[in-house]
């Protein structure tokens, strides 16, 4: 390795051997992008309706190999973890971890404390009943403007 190299670890760092001739391996190094994921984007790197929240990135980095932790729908927008570390995402994605989502909804037409407790009860969803953990009704009044 060279000057270059040095901020490297070297327990990451491996040498092969290649038909006698040895070739250095430096893995690629893992990154981590919060994306504010606006509406009528897809979460796919081949959408069919919307355009890809990929194409969001510079051009420089669309050949990166880089996948979205979860999903959002085209019409919801919110955080949206990008990574390349593909043991990470499996980690936060996998059900089996049971790691725990946080969704904050608006709805089109009030509602009460009934629509939190159906929730909790469960669901039909996929003929499974789905339930969640918590359901909290957070009251937010906006101006007809808006």
């Amino acid at each position: 390795m060279d000057d270059t190299d040095a901020d490297i670890d070297s327990s990451y760092v491996e040498t092969l051997d290649i038909d006698g001739e040895a070739v250095t391996v430096v893995p690629e190094p893992y990154f981590y992008i919060l994306l504010n994921k606006p509406e009528d984007y897809e979460t796919s790197h081949k959408p069919k309706h919307y355009r890809s929240v990929f194409s969001l990135f510079p051009d420089n980095m669309r050949n990166i190999d880089m996948q979205a932790v979860g999903r959002l729908d085209a019409d919801t927008t919110g955080v949206l973890l990008i990574t390349n570390d593909g043991k990470l995402n499996h980690n936060l994605t996998s059900p089996s971890r049971k790691i725990p989502k946080l969704y904050e909804v608006t709805l089109k037409h009030p509602t009460g404390e009934t629509l939190c407790e159906t929730l909790k009860n469960g669901v039909p969803l996929h003929d499974e009943n789905e339930t969640v953990c918590a359901a909290d009704a957070v009251w937010k009044i906006r101006p007809p403007c808006c």
